[in-house]
Order: C-alpha cells, then structure tokens, then sequence
C-alpha cells in the first residue's frame, strides 16, 4: 500500500508532463500507476541493494538515514544566507518589521546557518562500528547527490 500511494506522485507528474506520458497511465482493472509503482520499485531495489554493498543491514540504514538528513537540510542553507542579505535592504512600506532589526535577523540566521551546517557535516560521520567508513562517506554523498540530480532534472521545464 505505502509503495502504491507513493508512487502517485510520479504519475500526477506524468500528468502534469514534468515526468514521460506513461507514468500517468492506469492500470484498466485496478486504476494503478503501474509504470510510476514499478519504476519506484525498481529504484528503490537498486538503492537497496547499492546501499547494503560493503556493510551491514543496520549499516545500510544508517547510510540511508543520513542521506535524508543531509537532503532534508540542505535547502535551508541558501534560506539562511537569504536571510542575512535581505535583512540589509531598505523597508519596504507595509512590511512587519522584526523586533531587534537587523541585529537580530543576522543572529538567528547565522545560528541556524552554523547549526545547519553543522548537522549536515555530522551526516557525513559514519558511525563508529560502520565496517568501511571511508564507503558510508561515499554513499551518503552518492545517494544525496542522485536524489538532488532526480530533482533537478524533474522540475518543470520552463522553471
């Protein structure tokens, strides 16, 4: 069921032409995505299968665990960079002033910029029992960096 509802996703991208034609389609009987479910499936075995090479099952999920974390942050860089550019620009008439100015902008945006950072470069620590580590590091990178390109190449084409 989880494989199923997830995979809804792809083919409404199908529909929306951001993903091939064919994900969009039904299944005659049963209204499924069949391509979007077995295209899902097939990735997430070869994530599956490239994430335990080398290591353990519990090694497997720590990579994966923390490819998520370093994914899930990774946005919130640039936001807090943004932050801290846009808090030197003139007011705007009707915009709500933050209490503290400037001052305090630039100081919640650093922390959570070097909290972030932080926490992104303590994703790439492998764990103390992992086998191979300098391997975690590659697939922690690995994965982050195909899960960002699968994003990038999906975006809309006029974006």
């Amino acid at each position: 069921m989880w494989l199923g509802a997830v995979a809804r996703i792809p083919a409404v991208a199908g529909i929306d032409h951001y993903l091939p034609q064919s994900f969009a389609r039904l299944h005659p009987r049963h209204g499924s995505p069949t391509v979007a479910i077995w295209t899902q499936a097939v990735i997430m075995a070869a994530f599956v299968i490239l994430g335990q090479a080398g290591t353990s099952v519990r090694g497997a999920y720590t990579v994966l665990v923390e490819m998520m974390v370093v994914a899930t942050l990774l946005p919130f860089v640039p936001l807090f960079g943004a932050a801290i550019k846009l808090s030197a620009g003139a007011p705007v008439p009707g915009e709500v002033r933050i209490p503290g100015g400037r001052l305090t902008v630039v100081g919640m945006a650093s922390t959570g910029l070097v909290t972030t950072l932080g926490a992104i470069a303590l994703g790439f620590v492998p764990s103390p029992d992992e086998e191979n580590p300098a391997i975690a590091v590659l697939k922690v990178g690995g994965t982050t960096t195909t899960l960002l390109l699968a994003g990038a190449a999906a975006r809309p084409p006029d974006a």
